[in-house]
């Protein structure tokens, strides 16, 4: 029994590096256990803990590949945003729809709810003015309601000469103007001339929403550093969705963040923003490709637009 424990116990440790190892360690911590109740022997508790790092190491392995973590922080239904400059990527032609469809993308916002201590305030929004920062303007806006919240997306263009990065507040009043929720969403690296998306997001919960007004504010982006020229973006239909993936040629690892916008007919129906990544920090290492898949959980669509942006991310 302690031999056949101790074969159990090397095999497994053997294969530690694979997840099944664990089998043949569980195997041998039975087996030793049961041989030194027998008779105690020095094979026996070698097996026994042979058998117990067998246990250990396909665990540790694991968690160190892939960590307890989401690619984003979730507060209250809704995703936490990493820094996202947004530029538009030209679509590619659509191959045939492959079947079925790949598993459900993030929520749909980069947006994330603020403590509610502004919750409660009286406002007049036919009397509310957004002061647009003079290098910003407002190209188009639409809305739409899914699975998780009241969705509502404005476009814009950087008209400066610089790259800027650019914060907005979001607040939801109801009919009687009362501030009933407030999201921030921050978008960083935006190229000089270039359009980019911003999003609000309210759960559903905060009741219901008569109108949405946002103040924003920019500044310039100094010294960030964004790989949106290092990497190419390219998507490919996948049963009801696209699957966006993402060339990094950079020499760094980046963190890219994707929206795809939802088309019907000249109708955005849905905002649906991803994290394509290859490692257990949603990055995408040097000279690789990562992927993520973007679903339409509104239905059938036409067309899709693309806007992405990369940051470099220090190792």
């Amino acid at each position: 029994m302690a031999l056949l424990a101790l074969i159990l116990a090397i095999a497994g440790l053997l294969t530690s590096f694979l997840l099944f190892g664990i089998i043949p360690s569980v195997l041998g911590l039975i087996t030793s256990l049961i041989a030194m109740g027998r008779k105690s022997s020095v094979s026996a508790t070698v097996a026994l803990f042979l058998s117990i790092l067998g246990i250990l190491l396909p665990i540790f392995f694991f968690l160190n590949t892939y960590g307890f973590a989401n690619p984003v922080g979730v507060l209250n239904g809704t995703a936490k945003p990493l820094e996202q400059p947004m530029f538009l990527a030209a679509p590619v032609p659509e191959e045939p729809e492959a079947a079925g469809v790949a598993g459900e993308d993030l929520p749909p916002s980069g947006s994330v709810p603020v403590p509610a201590d502004g919750m409660g305030e009286i406002i007049d929004a036919s009397q509310f003015q957004t002061e647009l920062p003079k290098e910003l303007r407002e190209e188009t806006t639409f809305s739409y309601d899914d699975a998780y919240a009241h969705c509502y997306d404005y476009m814009f263009t950087n008209t400066s000469a610089e790259p800027i990065s650019a914060s907005f507040t979001y607040k939801a009043l109801n009919k009687n103007g009362e501030v009933i929720a407030t999201v921030i969403d921050t978008i960083s690296g935006i190229p000089a001339g270039e359009k980019f998306v911003t999003e609000a997001v309210f759960n559903k919960n905060v009741g219901e929403i008569e109108n949405v007004i946002y103040e924003v504010e920019t500044r310039p982006c100094g010294s960030t550093v964004f790989a949106t020229d290092q990497v190419e973006v390219t998507t490919k239909k996948i049963g009801n969705g696209e699957r966006v993936e993402v060339k990094n040629n950079a020499t760094e690892d980046v963190r890219v963040n994707v929206h795809v916008l939802f088309y019907n007919g000249n109708e955005v129906v849905q905002n649906s923003w991803v994290v394509p990544s290859n490692t257990r920090m949603f990055t995408i290492s040097p000279r690789s490709t990562g992927t993520a898949d973007a679903i339409c959980r509104a239905g059938s669509y036409t067309k899709t637009e693309v806007y992405y942006g990369a940051l470099r991310v220090a190792n």
